[in-house]
Order: C-alpha cells, then structure tokens, then sequence
C-alpha cells in the first residue's frame, strides 16, 4: 500500500522543463576569423565589447580570445582591468516560444561557457587573472543599457555571476551561472569575460584566454504548495 501511494506521488508531481534558448553565434563558427565588433552593440544576437576576436583552430574549431583589457565605453578615464565580450537577448520576443505566462511556474535562467588560459608571459604579472561570466536581468531596452552603461547596473532586475580562476594551460569544464527569470525583465544582457584582479586605467595585453560553447537554458519548475506546521 505505500510503495503504491508513493508510485501515485511520482506520477502525479509534476516535473521541471528545460528549454534551450538562442545565443546568436554560440560556438562562434559562423563567425570570420578576426575582431568582433567594438564598443556597446544595442542589436540583438550580436556579439560587441572590448578588444575580443574569434580564432580558428588547427582542427577548424572557432572560438573567442580575449586580446586586451579596456573601457567598452571609450572613457579614457575609465576603468581597463577587464575585457569583456557582450550579447543582448531579446526575453520578450523569447516568452512566445517558451510560454511563460504560467504564474505558478518558476523560471530559472541558466548560462554557460567554457574557458581556457593558455601559458603566457604575462603569468607572473598577473597571478590573478580570471574568467568571469555573467548574465544581467533588465526592463528596458539594450539603446537605453548601452547608453547608461555602467550606471544602468542600479536599474538591473536580476543577477548572475560566476568568477573561475584557471591555471596557466588549464581548461575549465563547464562554467555556469544561474539567476531567477523575473516577470518584468525583457532583456537579458550576457557577458564573457577576463579579468586581471587589480585597477588599471590603461589596456593590458592578454591574448591567452579564450572561450567557447556559450549556452542559455530555462528551467521552468512548478511551485508546490507549502505547508506551514506549527
């Protein structure tokens, strides 16, 4: 009788669904060898930011290097200890393809990517040299983000970050950050990218990190009722 009740529970719960969502060049393999385009892109499923550059393999794989730290603004007084690779995603044109106007399901964003750092002789330099990735939650419209960059940070709906520090010639497995797909956000900014761990206003060569296989699913989960005992 309770191996039976409990065969009905299995059943009768209802399971979490996982939908891939589109990142426009992903893999980066219907990209040209050479830099992606510099500064703030507003457009959608386009890849923008600091000094990046997608490269192609000995075996033909395609993927992205992070060639040099700088202020995707152009502020000369700005900060340069990181470079960044950016990529807008449309969520609102996305909600038709996923349906997510069910307000008793709770939808989860997932990003992923994976890293390398290649052996360099900025090594000892920079010690603390990382990947970070980073996916941001807004309602607004990507002119408005990259227009108010950074200051539009205090306007954001949600956040994830995952920070991996690789040692030189290592390979990350699958890095991944997650953050909870508010109802208001329409746009979702995603972010690749290196860090060299101190203030600098002044570009810093890297060339020796790369990235690859950029992934975005939901996990839409249902929200079971809750009981409180006292």
């Amino acid at each position: 009788g309770l191996l039976g009740v409990g065969v009905a529970w299995a059943i009768a719960t209802p399971k979490a669904e996982v939908s891939s969502l589109d990142v426009a060049d992903g893999t980066f393999e219907s990209l040209p060898p050479g830099p992606i385009t510099r500064g703030f892109s507003p457009r959608f499923g386009e890849w923008s930011g600091d000094p990046v550059e997608v490269v192609e393999e000995p075996d033909g794989n395609r993927r992205l290097r992070f060639m040099e730290t700088g202020n995707v603004k152009g502020d000369p007084k700005g900060g340069a200890s990181a470079c960044n690779a950016f990529q807008f995603i449309d969520l609102a044109a996305l909600r038709h393809q996923w349906q997510a106007n069910d307000s008793d399901a709770r939808q989860t964003l997932e990003l992923s990517a994976k890293f390398e750092r290649k052996p360099s002789s900025i090594d000892e330099a920079f010690p603390k040299l990382r990947a970070t990735l980073r996916i941001y939650l807004f309602d607004t419209d990507p002119e408005t983000i990259a227009e108010g960059w950074p200051h539009v940070l205090a306007d954001v709906v949600a956040v994830g970050k995952k920070t991996v520090r690789l040692e030189p010639g290592e390979t990350s497995g699958k890095v991944t950050t997650t953050c909870l797909l508010e109802p208001e956000a329409t746009v979702a900014l995603i972010t690749l990218g290196t860090g060299v761990g101190m203030e600098s206003n002044t570009p810093i060569a890297l060339g020796n990190y790369y990235a690859d296989n950029v992934e975005l699913t939901l996990t839409s989960s249902p929200r079971l009722p809750v009981r409180f005992v006292k």
